[in-house]
């Protein structure tokens, strides 16, 4: 027996086959269906209708048969408001990047909170006293992963496929992969990464994950379509609940700052990604319309765009009054010495509108509610009783009625709670346990809520000397070995605990180097930071080839430049006692200068240059 379904503008509805109808001549054969709604008549085994307002509808299916046999159906379907969830900034990998290889750790067990917490409260989020807005999708806006091989992606897919609605994940700067992968294939690996794990119906390249359940949920529930053209390009679109979704990618595909780790953090308008908004737009003329994007659509040359591209998207969506909404990620707070106190510490945040389009950022996933930007409680920041929202709920009431200020933390007084502890480690300079090198540690955290921090050494120790509140310490092994390093940050109220874990080989054949300064360089501050350890010079040393920033110490420390050692060419400690370096922020100057670079070090140099 065929079936007859309509597609609602929430659902799919098997009319026939639900209600086991038979056609009272078992010899006939189904040749056609007719469907009754409202006033409208349509004929054809599927149709599609789409309810201009909330309410119930009574809708008839009549199937008639070769023989002119004819038997009906009914049902009542409820047409109802919805709501969206927004997450975004997940930044799976961070504080390994291009050597993660899918551990747990802190930000993955979050992300798992919040499926959790969507998925519990997914049917019970109110619209008003008594009524009821259920979750319907899950929007993913970008920085899924941070620079991480294929096992980020699927990590967050593996998280993310419990979720048990559809989730639409949008591509961001740090998807782009492993600058690695770029040296050797000469294009961002991330564009083929996303395609193979979030957007495929056929086999998925991950051990954990294989269902493409959630791409054909996609496909088939919400009409989602790519830009088939520009695949590099992650632009898309889909329909749902009379509004339609047009999702943009304008991420840079050119190294930071020209030369440096990833992509530039600024937004970039191309004929690709304008072609497609203009298309979409074009196509949804007159019809509600919400942007979704990695970058928001803002006037910010760092981070979003320039004064040359924000007029001309102004431009576009100026004749286009129905494009209510553009959320957006990649506006958020972060540890590291630039990110604390020049970036937003509340990225829950609404921008001045462009064109008649309001523009509003979601605090990352990544940050968490870590104590920052929580001040006060202004309706529109998701802040309440000192916690902070990272979960954002869009409510549909009708298609021209969407209210976007709800979070977990207005809707059911919940937080994800978030210590965001980082582990470094190095080999130490200052002590040694029978030829082996002893390791330093330090433990920092982004978060101004109240923690304790715990150790786990991960085997058997000689000595074990931190400080007495944990954040560093110096641990020699007993022997040789590799060893898995576990940093705890636990509430200092609850069992609440977040943890991350490095490993590390220790063996006799490992000799750090380290690097001499002046004592003029020492006089002014200045101090040479390992990329790889995160840690100074003045207690390390290095085995491998490792990027080394140069600060002046001042509160904060300001950056001087940047210089390549090969460690791994070193037979002794390196000199560099005749460099010539400082910075002026009065006089916006920086120097970096040595007559004859050593060998060990590359010939291409950053130079940061101090502005007031």
């Amino acid at each position: 027996m065929n079936s007859g379904s309509i597609k609602t503008k929430n659902s799919i509805i098997p009319l026939l086959r639900k209600s086991g109808m038979m056609i009272s001549n078992n010899d006939g054969e189904i040749v056609n269906f007719q469907w009754q709604i409202g006033a409208s008549t349509f004929t054809g085994t599927t149709t599609e209708f789409t309810f201009n307002e909330n309410g119930e509808y009574q809708i008839t299916l009549t199937a008639t048969d070769n023989d002119g046999a004819t038997s009906s159906t009914s049902t009542i379907i409820k047409v109802e408001p919805f709501s969206f969830a927004i997450i975004t900034d997940l930044h799976i990998g961070r504080h390994y990047q291009e050597e993660y290889e899918g551990e747990d750790y802190y930000l993955t067990q979050r992300l798992r909170n919040v499926v959790n917490w969507i998925n519990q409260n997914k049917d019970n989020i109110k619209c008003e006293e008594t009524a009821i807005c259920s979750l319907k999708f899950v929007a993913v806006l970008g920085d899924i992963v941070e620079n991480t091989p294929l096992a980020g992606f699927c990590k967050v897919k593996e998280i993310l496929d419990q979720l048990q609605i559809p989730y639409v994940p949008v591509f961001g700067n740090h998807d782009v992969g492993t600058d690695e992968e770029f040296e050797k294939e000469k294009r961002w690996a991330g564009q083929d990464y996303f395609d193979q794990v979030f957007w495929s119906t056929s086999s998925i390249p991950c051990q954990n994950t294989t269902s493409t359940k959630n791409f054909e949920l996609l496909l088939n529930d919400l009409n989602f379509q790519r830009d088939e053209t520009n695949k590099d390009y992650k632009n898309f679109s889909f329909f749902f609940g009379g509004i339609n979704f047009i999702g943009l990618d304008f991420v840079s595909r050119e190294h930071f700052m020209k030369f440096g780790k990833g992509v530039g953090a600024d937004a970039v308008l191309n004929e690709i990604n304008k072609g497609w908004l203009e298309k979409k737009l074009e196509e949804s003329k007159g019809e509600p319309v919400i942007l979704f994007g990695h970058h928001p659509l803002i006037f910010d040359p760092i981070n979003a765009f320039s004064f040359t591209e924000f007029p001309q998207l102004e431009n576009l969506l100026k004749d286009n009054i129905t494009v209510f909404f553009d959320f957006a990620g990649h506006i958020h707070s972060f540890e590291e010495w630039h990110g604390k106190g020049w970036w937003v510490a509340n990225a829950n945040k609404k921008y001045i509108p462009i064109a008649f389009t309001n523009v509003l950022t979601t605090e990352a996933l990544m940050v968490g509610s870590n104590g920052r930007g929580v001040e006060e409680e202004t309706g529109e920041n998701g802040v309440v009783n000192g916690k902070k929202g990272i979960v954002r709920i869009v409510k549909v009431f009708e298609k021209n009625e969407i209210k976007p200020n709800s979070w977990e933390t207005t809707e059911k007084g919940d937080e994800f709670l978030a210590f965001n502890p980082s582990l470094n480690l190095g080999f130490s300079i200052r002590r040694q346990f029978n030829n082996i090198p002893c390791i330093e540690l330090e433990a920092h955290k982004f978060s101004e809520k109240p923690s304790d921090f715990l150790w786990n050494f991960g085997g058997e120790t000689s000595s074990v000397d931190c400080n007495s509140d944990f954040t560093e310490c110096l641990v020699c092994y007993k022997e040789g070995g590799r060893y898995t390093i576990t940093l705890f940050a636990k509430d200092k109220n609850s069992n609440f605990t977040e943890s991350i874990s490095k490993k590390i080989t220790v063996n006799e054949a490992i000799i750090p180097r380290t690097i001499k300064k002046s004592a003029e360089l020492i006089e002014k501050g200045i101090e040479f930071i390992s990329e790889k350890a995160q840690m100074s010079f003045n207690k390390i040393g290095q085995v491998v080839k490792d990027k080394v920033r140069i600060l002046k110490r001042k509160s904060p420390a300001v950056p001087v430049g940047e210089i390549t050692i090969h460690f791994e060419n070193l037979g002794e400690d390196l000199d560099l006692a005749g460099l010539i370096t400082d910075t002026d922020l009065e006089k916006q100057k920086t120097i970096l200068y040595m007559e004859s670079w050593p060998n060990v070090i590359e010939r291409s140099k950053v130079l940061f240059l101090p502005k007031k």
